[in-house]
């Protein structure tokens, strides 16, 4: 197992799905039964030894300083401000002297899953082999996701949990959670300054480099207004709060 102790959470995105509500607060902010994504993250991440956490922001950037700066917590945090957004590839980039070359966990600012009844992050760290992955993802069975996002998948796996890319003939069989532990060499070798991570992952499939976990308790992506509610009613009927 890698000794990890750093992370990332990706706050920077403007979550225009969510309409008026994030013309006031910041997607990452949102309330949840008493929480929000953000600060539940941060929770559960120090729970799993995390001493370092890395904030990209860009939407209500001062608004989420604030709110981190009211919370108690042994994390160190550093933000990365991005004065335009640069999408996953490039807020991992622009936050490479954080990382120092090493695996960290990232998480996306708008998951919601059920970490106090079945964990996650343990697990997908105690997992994570950087001498045969570049990364590891969290994946949800897309059968799980209909409510909110409909019935299409991401990507699927063999029989040893190599991530493979579907094609017009075959249907993915699971939806990536925004969750994962990745190494910065996997965009070593990126030339843009603004890029996502999905052209990265295909070169880490095709050099099998890239594994997945499955994730088989809930999970909710809060980016538009049917995730929100599913995850309101997660959190208020079935799980304890992280507050």
């Amino acid at each position: 197992m890698a000794q990890i102790k750093k992370a990332m959470i990706l706050a920077a995105g403007l979550g225009t799905r969510l309409g008026e509500l994030t013309k006031h607060t910041p997607k990452p902010l949102i309330d949840i039964a008493g929480s929000c994504p953000l600060i539940r993250s941060l929770n559960l991440l120090e729970q799993v030894g995390i001493e370092e956490v890395a904030i990209n922001i860009h939407h209500f950037a001062d608004v989420i300083r604030d709110e981190i700066a009211k919370h108690k917590t042994s994390i160190k945090i550093t933000f990365f401000y991005e004065e335009n957004l640069l999408e996953t590839g490039g807020a991992i980039k622009n936050a490479s002297s954080f990382f120092n070359n090493e695996a960290f966990l990232l998480i996306n600012g708008d998951v919601i899953w059920q970490e106090e009844d079945c964990k996650l992050l343990e697990p997908l760290l105690n997992n994570f082999n950087p001498i045969e992955m570049d990364s590891l993802l969290a994946l949800i069975p897309t059968n799980t996701t209909t409510e909110f996002r409909g019935n299409k998948g991401d990507f699927s796996l063999d029989n040893n949990n190599y991530i493979t890319i579907p094609n017009d003939k075959t249907e993915a069989m699971y939806v990536f959670a925004g969750i994962q532990v990745i190494h910065p060499r996997i965009i070593e070798n990126s030339k843009e300054t603004k890029f996502g991570l999905y052209p990265y992952f295909v070169k880490a499939v095709e050099n099998k480099r890239l594994k997945g976990m499955v994730y088989n308790a809930k999970w909710v992506d809060i980016g538009t207004p049917e995730g929100l509610i599913v995850a309101r009613n997660m959190l208020s009927k079935n799980i304890k709060i992280a507050i």
